[in-house]
């Protein structure tokens, strides 16, 4: 990604995204500006790779967050955040995680100045059949899905996320948590029980 200046032209600084140059990562999509960051996703679900999302510092090009759309081997221990432990346990454990996973959220990112969201769109699943990627089945979060990302993450080892609207899943973590009420008070909808995160989980009927 490259940041020009608008008068001159001159190139402010750059950053590469690609985090593994040796997968079918591509990156078509826009980048969103988002506040004091700008983020972009990339695209490649259908080959290899494990999606991502990640902002960049507006002013210096510094990567700010990164957050991962699937979980990683649970044999390689912990996750890249805890809402990836969650999203762990609808993934079969004997998954092909080596094909990564998929999710790439290639170019659906909007910013809600209102709610100082980043609101992603992920991709599909990579193999793209299902018995293949999680053999024992499950909703293989987050595919598929909108997710939300607020403000907060003050390293990129502490990406977060404010909501997590979870779409055309078998089963409702938190039905009466709608979009509306959502967007009044993403941190208190749906209870501070419902999750050991700061996430607050939906379901779009």
């Amino acid at each position: 990604m490259y940041a020009l200046d608008a008068t001159t032209g001159k190139v402010v600084w750059k950053a590469d995204e690609v985090v593994d140059r040796n997968r079918g990562y591509s990156s078509t999509g826009a980048p969103e500006v988002a506040g004091d960051v700008v983020v972009i996703g990339n695209g490649g679900a259908e080959y290899d790779v494990r999606g991502y999302v990640t902002a960049f510092d507006l002013e210096t090009g510094r990567l700010n967050w990164r957050f991962w759309i699937v979980p990683r081997d649970p044999k390689l221990g912990a996750q890249d955040h805890p809402d990836l432990e969650q999203a762990a346990k609808t993934w079969d454990p004997n998954s092909r995680w080596d094909v990564g996973g998929g999710g790439a959220p290639w170019d659906a990112i909007n910013y809600d100045a209102e709610t100082g969201l980043v609101i992603v769109g992920t991709g599909n699943g990579g193999p793209y059949d299902t018995n293949k990627r999680s053999p024992a089945g499950g909703d293989q979060l987050y595919l598929g899905s909108i997710v939300a990302q607020g403000k907060g993450c003050s390293s990129p080892a502490a990406a977060c996320c404010a909501i997590r609207i979870n779409i055309a899943r078998s089963h409702p973590t938190c039905a009466a948590c709608s979009p509306a009420c959502m967007r009044r008070s993403a941190t208190s909808c749906c209870g501070a029980s419902s999750f050991p995160t700061a996430c607050r989980v939906g379901t779009i009927t």
